[in-house]
């Protein structure tokens, strides 16, 4: 029970740890300061090794599956964080310290206190593609960025489409992860030599008020008149009930 207790704190300290990171970087130097540059990726690791790629794409039609016409988004800030120098007993909370080790790294407020962690970083080229080469082999996580620098802080720029729909060649894979919506992951415990693909379907944030649902893909005003039709017929009824009654 005291261990267990012990995790559930630690998990919550690292929770508001990683709150305070995303606040911290926000306000490096201000906002002129939090534009993104491409930071080199983590000098390549002798011994096991793998390759990590993919691409992050417009999911026009919001179904989770990228088609012919769907194109590449640029500049997106992506990541890989490797666990494979940390022990065995220290694999603990580590979306939490993913996520919070690559917000960091990207705008330069390093935690020491995760200095053990191997970090690659890069940005989607103009087709969208991405590529890591010589990645540390074993668990790691493909992170990527979905927000943007806004009044010293960070806001949601992009939401992640739903994943898992479709074969590999086209589905999106990074899961959202956090209350904030800002990060996406993909975990894998990688052997060496393995070729790792991790794509993401991006959905403009936030969901204008005209524009069509996440997961259906319907038309927002549509569904919302198709609603009031619906109510005011069941009012309809109502009152003429009420008339022959009376």
């Amino acid at each position: 029970m005291r261990r267990t207790t012990l995790r559930r704190t630690t998990a919550v300290r690292r929770a508001i740890l990683h709150r305070t990171a995303l606040r911290r970087a926000a306000a490096l130097g201000g906002v002129a300061t939090l534009l993104l540059t491409a930071a080199p990726a983590a000098a390549a690791r002798r011994g096991p090794t793998v390759t990590v790629s993919g691409h992050i794409w417009l999911d026009r039609d919001r179904d989770g599956h990228r088609d012919a016409r769907e194109p590449g988004v640029a500049g997106i800030p992506v990541g890989v964080v490797s666990f494979a120098d940390v022990s065995a007993g220290g694999l603990v909370d580590l979306p939490q310290r993913a996520a919070s080790t690559f917000v960091m790294r990207q705008y330069a407020a390093m935690d020491p206190g995760e200095a053990e962690l191997r970090v690659y970083l890069t940005r989607t080229d103009a087709t969208g593609a991405y590529q890591f080469d010589g990645v540390a082999a074993g668990p790691l996580f493909v992170e990527v960025f979905t927000g943007q620098p806004a009044d010293g802080h960070f806001a949601p720029k992009w939401r992640l489409t739903r994943p898992d729909r479709g074969g590999e060649d086209g589905d999106s894979d990074f899961v959202r992860y956090g209350q904030d919506g800002l990060v996406g992951q993909v975990y894998h415990d990688a052997a060496d030599g393995a070729v790792i693909r991790a794509d993401g379907g991006f959905l403009p944030s936030p969901l204008p008020a005209t524009g069509s649902l996440p997961v259906t893909g319907a038309s927002l005003g549509a569904v919302l008149a198709a609603g009031t039709g619906a109510v005011l017929a069941g009012l309809a009824v109502l009152l003429v009930g009420r008339r022959r009654r009376a």
